[in-house]
Order: structure tokens, then sequence, then C-alpha cells
């Protein structure tokens, strides 16, 4: 008996080891297959070279990716230009680690074109991509195809033993206020084309400085953006003393935005030599520890910062966001609790109780969490709205319903609450109300866009620019134009894709499934064969109309 448990265990842990070289061999194969197609594209000698940036959006599909297609109708309509398309696209990568590696893509494929489809996965940590625990046996098994496959397959299963959700129907008469009475107007200096070169991050700073000078933290950000240009006299007009610790915090802040860690860490710790009684520059690099999975490192600056100032809510929950990513729920929930006793109003102490309550299954606790957030904060738009999702997620449409007005109220220039209730009444069939709701966002400025991602996009452009590149600025399916074009404010030298009105009309016609494979975006997922299909004719009428033919930027 003992031999045959034995047989039976070495049997699982072979399955195991073959599935798990199985997905990591998948993995390598659509990498290489990848780099293949690329590098038999800067062989091709008097090509056109189109190089197309982006996430798992532009990277899937293989032959039929919208990048091996768009070569692919190019090359057919046969206007007496060969073209060669480099797919760069990389599943679940950032704005900043795009233009992180854009120089080196650039030296290495020499693009003629650039096609840009980024800033979807700006909004929040990749599915399931946790962090580091302090043991490596954890780490180890964390690290592996096999378990993150289980994860998502247990979190589907826990959806499916649900059973089918019973949507409650909101009723089909009611009609979202008009834009005019509930969204304010974005302001008059925000419309004036952006002066010179300057990032749009040193706009705001400067309208900052404008309406509060007595704001020295705007004065310090400003002062490191003018040096980061290379305006070193500007940066010292604005008070950027090298001594200062907020400047060493500003400072650190940029190198790790730049991805120069070791220096960004130089730097926190310079900030607490010159602070070494101030908690916030404990908290600061512990937070940089904690994105860095440094737990051990990050957990003694929390406890330091906690210990200098146990008043403040901040240090609890940086300790608490460190023990959730090691897996120490109870303790992360008890550090949680602290946060909301000493800061009601903090959003992010609620929103961390939220995960461990995920995370331990524990799904309906989070009404009486942010009913009591409610109850702190009435004034607050986010309570309702982070409410509302939870009902959202039971099916209870129509208790969600109102909270969402609730928080648009109080918050009329918030397009993401916008777009989550054009989402409650697609799922709730109702396209018109839908309809109104997502014309309500795309009414509003260019909020759906972090500040760091406009950055990005103005670096792309710059970048581009200096190198005399052709840069396609597109659109996600299903997503409005209009944001983007308000990044860029008017400035001339961009081809710009529209893929809205064409996927919607696609979809009236033919249905979701026949374009898309999935939600995962909330109103577009990732494409079907036929759906990458219509993305790279559309891309390719684009390219052809603007660039080839009429010469037009649009």
């Amino acid at each position: 008996m003992p031999a045959r448990i034995l047989t039976i265990i070495f049997g699982l842990f072979l399955c195991l080891a073959l599935l798990e070289l199985g997905l990591r061999l998948g993995g390598f194969a659509v990498l290489s297959l990848q780099e293949r197609g690329n590098r038999a594209a800067i062989r091709q000698k008097w090509s056109y070279r189109i190089m197309c940036l982006g996430e798992s959006s532009t990277a899937l599909g293989g032959v039929y990716s919208y990048p091996r297609q768009l070569q692919d109708i190019l090359n057919r309509r046969k206007i007496g230009v060969k073209f060669s398309v480099i797919n760069k696209g990389v599943i679940g990568i950032r704005t900043s680690e795009i233009l992180n590696r854009l120089e080196s893509d650039l030296d290495a494929y020499r693009p003629d074109m650039v096609i840009a489809m980024m800033g979807i996965n700006d909004r929040g940590t990749y599915m399931f991509s946790g962090g580091e625990s302090g043991s490596k046996a954890v780490n180890f098994l964390k690290s592996l195809r096999i378990y993150k496959l289980a994860r998502i397959f247990g979190a589907r299963t826990a959806v499916l033993a649900k059973g089918p959700v019973k949507y409650k129907l909101i009723r089909e008469n009611v009609k979202p206020e008009k834009p005019g009475e509930v969204i304010s107007q974005p302001a008059k200096s925000g419309e004036a084309p952006l002066p010179g070169r300057l990032s749009i991050a040193e706009v705001v700073r400067a309208e900052t400085i404008d309406r509060v000078p007595e704001n020295d933290k705007a004065y310090l950000e400003s002062g490191w953006i003018s040096r980061a240009q290379g305006r070193r006299s500007d940066a010292n007009a604005r008070g950027l003393d090298p001594g200062s610790s907020m400047a060493c915090f500003e400072l650190g802040w940029v190198y790790e935005r730049q991805a120069r860690y070791p220096e960004a860490e130089g730097v926190f710790k310079k900030a607490i030599e010159l602070a070494p009684q101030d908690y916030w520059p404990y908290a600061e690099i512990g937070r940089f520890y904690l994105k860095q999975d440094k737990f051990p490192e990050a957990d003694a600056a929390f406890r330091k910062a906690a210990g200098l100032n146990p008043g403040n809510a901040w240090p609890y929950i940086g300790l608490g966001q460190s023990y959730h990513a090691q897996g120490r729920l109870p303790d992360a929930e008890a550090l949680f609790r602290k946060a909301i006793e000493l800061d009601p109003g903090n959003k992010w102490a609620y929103i961390g109780m939220k995960k461990v309550y995920a995370q331990q299954s524990r799904h309906f606790e989070p009404v009486a969490l942010f009913k009591k957030a409610i109850e702190s904060n009435p004034q607050e738009a986010w309570p309702y709205f982070e409410l509302g999702q939870v009902y959202r997620s039971h099916g209870s449409f129509f208790a969600a319903e109102p909270l969402f007005k609730k928080a648009l109220e109080l918050d009329p220039a918030n397009g993401m609450i916008c777009r989550t209730l054009k989402l409650l009444y697609v799922e709730t069939g109702n396209a018109q109300i839908a309809g109104e709701y997502d014309r309500m966002a795309n009414e509003l400025k260019a909020d759906d866009y972090p500040a760091m991602v406009i950055d990005d996009y103005q670096r792309l452009k710059a970048a581009l620019d200096k190198r005399g590149i052709t840069y396609v600025c597109a659109q996600y399916p299903m997503r409005s134009l209009e944001p983007l074009k308000k990044i860029f404010r008017g400035e001339q030298g961009i081809v710009f894709v529209d893929n809205e009105k064409l996927f919607k009309e696609a979809v009236q016609k033919g249905g979701y499934q026949e374009y898309f494979v999935d939600t995962c975006n909330g109103d577009f997922g990732h494409c079907t064969p036929k759906g990458n299909r219509l993305l790279a004719e559309n891309i390719a009428n684009a390219i052809l109309d603007s660039v080839f033919f009429s010469q037009k930027r649009y």
C-alpha cells in the first residue's frame, strides 16, 4: 500500500511538472513566434517599417493579431510600397515600461512609423500579479504557471458556484440628468495649448502655484521638473534646495519613475538623514520598498514611521498593504481597522479592508464596511461608489443605481462613475440610457488617463518627433477618441485612429462575441481574429488616407 501511494504521488507530481513545462513552453513559443515575425520584418529591404506598441490587445493573436493582419492588408492594397509590421506588444505592460524601452526598440527596429494603443493597464495591478512572501518556498510556488492557472480557475469556479445571476431590472423610464445639469465645465485655463514642450505635469503644477502661492510642495515639484528638463536656473528660482528633505523625496520620486531604483533609494535615505524625527520619509521609503517587493525593509520602515507618529493613519495603511501582500491577512485587517479608527475619512484604509475581505471570500462584509464609510464621509463620492460596486458584483443593480448616481452628484466631473453607470445600464439592457452616460463621460476632460499616462503619451510624441518618425495614435475598440485628442491639445503631426463607431456598429449587427473573446476591460476585451481584422483594416485605412494619399494629419 505505501508503495502504491508513493506511485500515485509521483504520478501526480510528474503530471504537474509536465503541465508547468507545457505552460512555460507555450509562453516562450508565443514570444518566439512574435520575435521571429519581427526579425523577418526587419530583414525585408526597401520596406516601410511600422512598429506597433501596446499591451495584450496588440501582442496576442499570433498570425491573427492586428499587427500581422495589418501587414497583410497594407501589402494587398498594392500602392507601390512594401510594408513590414513589427509587433512589440507585451502582455500586462504599462505605459512607463513601454517608454523605458522605447529608445532601444527604435534603435533595434528603425521604424518609419509607430502605432501606439496603450494605457489600459495603468488603472491598477495586473490580474493576480501578487507579491513575494517572506518564505522562499511560498515565493517559488507563486512563480509557477500552474499556481496562477489554479487561482484563475478557482476564481472562475467560485463565480459559477453562485449560480446564474438574477438581474434586478431598473425601471426603464428613468433618464439620467442632462450633462449641463450635473457636469461642471473644465477650467478655461486647461483648454489652452501646452507651451512649447512642457509636460502636462508641469502645467498642472504651475497652475497650482498660481492658485495657491503658499503651496510649498507645488514649488518643489515644479522645481524638479525644471531640473529634469535641464533648466537649473528655473529650478533654483522655484526653491528646490538640495539640502531639503522634501526635495530629496521629490527627486527620489523622479528616479523611481525612471526605473533608476538604486538612485531613488539613495535619495530617500538622504531624506531620512535630513529629517530623522519626521515620520513621512520612513513612510515614503516604506512605500518604495513595498513596490519593489522588499517586504522586510518595507515593514521596518512603516513600523518606524508609526512609532514616530502613532496618530497618523498612513504608516498603518502601508504596513497593512505589506502584510496583505505577504498573505498575513489577520494582521493586515487589524492594521486597516486601526487606520480607520485614526482617520475615518481615509479611502485607502477601507479599500485595504475590502481586499482582505475579498481574499477571505467574505463577500457581504464590505456592505457594512462602506455603509460605515458613508456615515463618516457623507459628502465624499468614493464610499457611495464603492458600495455601489459591491451591490453590482452581487447582481443587485437596483440597489447599486442610486449609489452611483449619488457619487456622480458629489463628483460630477468623474468619468469613471459615468462609465460605470453606462455599463450598469448595458448589463440591464437599457442601451438608450447607457448611451447618455457614455456621452456624458466623453464630454469630460481626459480623466480616464492618469497624469503619468498623459505625460508618457507626450514623451512618446517628443521622442518620435526627434527622430522624424510618423506617430499613429490609436484608440481602443469601443472607446471614444476625444480623451486622446485632449491629451495633445491641437498638436500637429499625429494620425489619430477612431475605433469607437466602427466597433459599436459591428457589435450591434453581429453580436459582442463575434469580435471579442472576453470583457476584461468592461466595454471591450481581447479581440477575436475577426475583431483584430476589423481593427487592422481601420488602422490601415487611416494610415493610407492620412500619410500616403492626402498627406493629411488629423
